[in-house]
């Protein structure tokens, strides 16, 4: 089944499976509602015709566009993306994530996906003549309504503003318990139990049975008794009961409505706070998960909110490009894409700055006897990877030559090994990582841009340390845990003074450098309590005013050559151990001494 996956800003990701059609814009008779007044109300369509499937403009007033391209009507490929204002849409032709549901009449169908605002309750004549005191009131209750976080919060309230909406002087919500019997779950001046209270139960059955509004009206004394029932989804789980005297002149059928609607709106949100509640659990426990199996620290929501992207288009097989600045976490991004996409191959990373232009395509498409000197019958990393997944790091660093071969297996799946002639196929899903500028490198002609649209159908931005600084202290503490295992020592233990500089400090460096310096820091105490007199000993950048010594920045190659000097001497020039604890391999490290110059002293 084909799907549709939007997002917004590069996050909040969301697939929606659809069948023979998709109607998008942004009244309510859409398939997908997207809430925003740049939308148009019927925007565009996604229609299929004789096996494939074409996007068609409906005459939109700001249109739909793939970069800075206007569309009218296009055929879809796997992996198409296009954007209509804020919100990017991929469509993506897998089978193998979707499902599909049946309404009753057994034909296949798509749940609506829409999103709206507290006006959409109101009826027409009401939003029309706002400006009135009492529809005023009501939208007010609303607002308040949608402040509340907790579900007893919530259910007091929205008893509250009934109360207030109805000019009623009393009443209460039940909800059924496991038994099935009605249980109060907020009141208001509700006699003492014993004095002789009694619900009308032919009342409450009636609301609940008929799942509309149902009152009782005393015309003796302007006695109104009113039950209204609570939906959640599509399950009465109870009912709003309210009593009062109605005013002279007051409509029954005002009330009524007024109590509907209040009601109507209390539902969606009691499910939205649930539904919200339900995710901080997950949330948590997904934390956990991460901290527990893939070694990673995820504490702040920007990075809570990219693992559950990950998690959400892990499954998808299409190109994903990860950008981020060095030493951000982007392999730890990757991999995880690997363990949450359920791929029984393996997970193949290479990096393309550190292999010579000469044999980097043998690297990657393998290569047979005979090919060049010294070459023989080798698989490449993208056979190695069949079924799994191979990691492009440093993609931004390819040599323009290679590009197009690259693009080309993006676009069959296609490989030939140097020097061979028999053409495989291979299932391969494609990540590749930058910390460079592509659409600078597509301008300077040194990037292809197809090849930038092949591979960004997805991407997924890791934020630096500086804009996660929640992450800060968990991280140095599971460092501290890791190099006390590591090398045998006994884990020091950090101040709270130490903790704080450590986090109010940018981090250029992100990650890698904070690592570094935890294991400078580590060296240095010796099992003992790291003060405040280690850190200046570590390094001058955590004396005075943090902001103003790091200003302004070096830059990188300037970064990575003191980076890889204070390497060596933490190790004492051990080009192994060093090589080890910047991430990379030997031969790349020799590689950067010799760009850089860096000489071992001699003894």
């Amino acid at each position: 089944m084909p799907q549709l996956i939007i997002r917004k800003k590069s996050s909040h990701y969301r697939v929606i499976p659809f069948t023979d059609s998709l109607r998008i814009g942004r009244d309510n008779d859409n398939d997908l509602v997207l809430d925003s007044r740049e939308i148009s109300r019927h925007h565009a369509q996604i229609q299929s015709r004789a096996g494939d499937f074409y996007l068609a403009d409906c005459g939109s007033t700001n249109g739909i566009w793939q970069g800075e391209k206007k569309i009218t009507h296009t055929r879809l490929s796997n992996g198409f993306t296009f954007h209509i204002f804020e919100y990017f849409l991929t469509f993506v032709d897998d089978n193998s994530t979707s499902s599909v549901r049946m309404d009753r009449q057994g034909r296949q169908s798509v749940e609506k996906t829409i999103v709206f605002g507290m006006e959409s309750f109101l009826p027409e004549t009401w939003r029309e003549s706002k400006k009135k005191s009492r529809q005023l009131d009501l939208l007010a209750d609303m607002h308040l309504l949608d402040r509340t976080d907790t579900e007893p919060e919530f259910l007091d309230q929205l008893l509250l503003c009934a109360i207030r909406s109805g000019n009623c002087s009393s009443g209460f919500i039940a909800t059924h318990d496991r038994k099935g019997e009605l249980i109060y779950r907020a009141t208001h001046n509700l006699p003492p139990a014993g004095t002789g209270f009694t619900a009308d139960q032919d009342l409450i059955d009636r609301a609940i049975s008929s799942a509309t509004v149902v009152y009782n009206r005393h015309s003796q004394d302007y006695t109104v008794i009113l039950c209204a029932p609570l939906n959640i989804g599509k399950t009465v789980e109870g009912c709003l009961y309210l009593t009062g005297n109605m005013e002279q002149g007051q409509q029954i059928k005002e009330l009524q409505t007024t109590i509907e609607i209040l009601v109507l709106y209390g539902s969606s949100l009691l499910e939205r706070i649930r539904t919200r509640i339900q995710a901080h659990q997950k949330r948590q426990s997904f934390r956990d998960t991460l901290a527990a199996e893939k070694r990673t620290i995820v504490r702040s929501k920007t990075m809570l909110r990219l693992y559950e992207d990950i998690k959400t288009i892990a499954p998808i097989n299409v190109p994903i490009l990860i950008l981020g600045e060095p030493g951000t976490g982007k392999e730890l991004v990757a991999s995880a894409l690997h363990e949450f996409s359920n791929r029984q191959g393996g997970y193949i990373a290479l990096n393309c700055s550190a292999i010579p232009e000469g044999i980097f395509e043998s690297e990657l498409f393998g290569s047979v006897k005979g090919a060049y000197h010294g070459a023989g019958n080798k698989p490449g990393k993208l056979e190695l990877a069949h079924n799994g997944t191979i990691f492009l790091d440093e993609i931004g660093d390819m040599e323009i030559a290679l590009q197009p071969k690259l693009l080309r297996f993006l676009e069959n799946n296609e490989i030939t090994r140097l020097g061979d002639t028999r053409v495989k196929t291979l299932d391969v899903r494609v990540v590749a990582a930058t910390n460079r500028n592509l659409e600078e490198k597509i301008q300077q002609d040194s990037f292809r841009e197809d090849l930038f649209q092949r591979l960004s159908c997805f991407i997924l931005r890791v934020p630096p340390l500086r804009e996660r600084r929640e992450d800060i202290e968990p991280l140095i503490r599971y460092f501290l845990r890791r190099f006390a295992d590591e090398y045998n020592w006994r884990q020091p233990t950090i101040g709270k003074a130490v903790l704080k500089k450590l986090e109010s400090f940018s981090w250029p460096g992100n990650i890698r450098e904070l690592k570094n310096t935890v294991l400078r820091l580590s060296v240095e105490a010796r099992g003992k309590a790291i003060s405040m007199d280690t850190l200046m000993q570590v390094g001058p950048n955590f004396a005075g005013d943090t902001e103003h010594r790091v200003s302004p920045r070096p830059n990188l190659e300037e970064m990575e050559k003191k980076y890889l000097r204070n390497t060596l001497e933490t190790t004492g020039w051990n080009i192994s151990e060093a090589a080890k604890i910047a991430g990379i391999a030997r031969s790349t490290f020799y590689q950067k001494m010799k760009k850089y110059r860096i000489i071992m002293p001699r003894e």
